[in-house]
């Protein structure tokens, strides 16, 4: 969900009075409207498909063999 910080508002040139809100993180167009207060609750609404598609990766150690350097040989009980 974007929250009204994160969404861009700006008038349309071709229709005075027209207020666009794309989103900032995806660039979508999330509604376009006169009345701010319609923008306020699609904004609110809108939910980023940035976050539901590309889940940021949990960090973890690499595993021991992969910290090996090309050099070192492999021991029996790695094989």
């Amino acid at each position: 969900m974007a929250n009204s910080q994160s969404c861009l508002r700006r008038e349309n040139a071709y229709a005075p009075g027209l207020i666009e809100s794309y989103c900032a993180f995806c660039g979508l167009l999330v509604a376009a409207s006169p009345n701010r207060s319609f923008l306020q609750v699609a904004e609110t609404a809108h939910i980023c498909p940035v976050y539901l598609h590309y889940p940021q990766p949990a960090q973890r150690k690499a595993p021991q063999s992969a910290m090996r350097s090309p050099r070192q040989k492999r021991t029996r009980e790695e094989s």
